[in-house]
């Protein structure tokens, strides 16, 4: 019997590897394929697949012998397509192709079979390049004269991603982004005007100090303008930026006003009906997630207080140094609650389904378990307001409703009902179904998955809950109206 079962494992390893070694495709198989190619008349194809044949036997007589037949041809042929896309225009295809004949150059190499005219795939490509670039060049000129600002950048940077650093290219694309800076800058563009002058501070080369100068006076006088009108976080971006084109365009004090002028300050308070329980969570965990997203979403202008049980939870701001009181914030303070007045959950009935592993042995014995699978869902409600008032003005400016709603499944899987094994491998002899009595699964066990299914669909209801509570406070305290654009703005020497 066991010789019998030895034999059975030996035919099946056998199989096994001869498998594994039919999922790669042999000499002969390229072979045939390239035959094929060669046909149709797709020869540089055909080359491919003859020197995969090759590199899969490297003592294949008869795809050496198609290689050297056609090689020469294909990569001809290949040539006049490359020469075809760039009539075209097509720079990026006559690159791509080119790049074909290369590697198929590399990979004959490796076999030592050569071409009547091999091809110095670099020159070629520096030909195509120059040529595009050129051609690109007088293009880009024509718009530049012609003032479509835009059409000429563009062009000028399709020719340095070609050529970098073709013939003057970085002076021209400097140049025409100060033309179009001043442009803006005669219409009132101001705004635009300092992009423009940025952005030709970006380029290597050219006349990066002054177009950076341009830029950071212009910006100093938008924060300025912004300051004026109460737009102190507008201010604050573009003092910044204006700080990192030049730092020292911006005088300290100027830095720190718009800093102190920006922040606004947000106390948090979480409460909960008397009679609610959050079972199987808490206010703390409530207010811990509060405070989590608040901080997730908050900008670097308001500073965090309270959330009750959660007092370590604080803005990750980057303002400072800390402003004194008397020169903080041009709105606010704020004072928050979030009030939780209802969370309900309930239990559907179960559903059952039947389900079977199968498993399979080592030597191809199989193990069939059938059983019942149980799901079973959970809804869930959370609702509640969003109360903030303007303390300097002793205002509410928002108290609105909020809820949420969310699904949950508890699934825990019955007792096996049949298991059946098939098959010994060694005595080739077979076993018939045995049937496993019921009351293997604890009522303990089903109570413990209802109770995580019902903790998760409580944390996945305050989720949701603090996500719209959170984005309903910070609409209201995280925002600032629009600035209109000036006029007139005084930009200095």
């Amino acid at each position: 019997m066991h010789d019998a079962g030895f034999k059975r494992y030996l035919v099946l390893l056998i199989g096994v590897l001869a498998g594994m070694v039919l999922l790669a495709a042999s000499p002969k198989e390229e072979m045939q394929e390239g035959r094929e190619l060669e046909k149709a008349g797709w020869l540089f194809r055909a080359a491919q697949a003859y020197t995969r044949a090759l590199d899969a036997d490297p003592q294949f007589k008869n795809a050496r012998k198609a290689l050297n037949r056609i090689v020469d041809e294909a990569i001809a042929k290949k040539l006049r397509d490359v020469k075809r896309f760039e009539d075209d225009l097509e720079t990026e295809n006559a690159l791509a192709e080119l790049q074909k004949v290369g590697s198929l150059q590399s990979a004959l190499a490796k076999h030592g079979i050569e071409t009547e005219e091999p091809v110095d795939v670099k020159s070629y490509e520096d030909g195509i390049t120059l040529r595009a670039a050129q051609r690109i060049y007088e293009s880009a000129l024509i718009a530049k004269g012609e003032g479509r600002w835009g059409a000429a950048i563009a062009q000028f940077q399709e020719i340095e991603s070609l050529r970098p650093g073709h013939l003057d290219t970085r002076d021209k694309l400097a140049e025409t982004y100060r033309t179009w800076g001043l442009e803006d800058l005669e219409q009132r563009r101001y705004r635009a005007a300092s992009e423009r002058f940025a952005q030709g501070a970006g380029v290597p080369g050219g006349d990066q100090a002054a177009l950076g100068r341009r830029a950071a006076k212009i910006l100093v006088a938008l924060a300025r303008y912004g300051m004026e009108r109460g737009a102190c976080r507008r201010a604050l971006l573009d003092y910044k930026a204006a700080a990192r084109l030049v730092p020292e365009s911006v005088p300290a004090e100027e830095l720190q006003k718009a800093e102190c002028c920006a922040v606004t300050y947000l106390s948090v308070s979480v409460v909960t009906e008397p009679q609610l329980t959050l079972d199987p969570l808490s206010l703390g965990d409530l207010s811990k997630a509060l405070g989590e997203e608040m901080n997730r979403r908050v900008s670097e202008c308001v500073r965090l207080r309270g959330f009750g049980a959660s007092p370590n939870i604080t803005a990750g701001n980057s303002l400072s140094p800390p402003c004194p009181k008397e020169k903080s914030g041009s709105r606010g303070p704020y004072r928050a609650s979030v009030e939780v007045t209802a969370l309900t959950t309930l239990r559907m009935a179960p559903t059952a389904s039947s389900e079977r592993i199968r498993t399979t042995g080592q030597f191809g014995s199989e193990t069939v378990v059938s059983y019942k699978d149980y799901a079973e869902p959970f809804n869930g409600m959370i609702s509640g307001w969003v109360k903030v008032v303007d303390v300097g003005k002793d205002a509410a400016v928002l108290a609105a409703p909020v809820h949420a709603t969310a699904t949950e499944t508890g699934q825990w899987m019955g007792n096996a009902v049949t298991v059946i094994s098939r098959e010994d491998p060694w005595t080739m002899e077979r076993a018939g179904g045995v049937v496993v009595t019921p009351g293997m699964l604890k009522r303990t066990d089903v109570d413990e998955q209802r109770r995580e299914a019902r903790k998760r669909l409580v944390e996945n209801l305050i989720r949701k809950f603090v996500e719209e509570a959170s984005r309903m406070m910070l609409e209201v305290v995280d925002t600032e109206l629009p600035l209109p654009e000036p006029e007139t703005l005084e930009i200095g020497d």
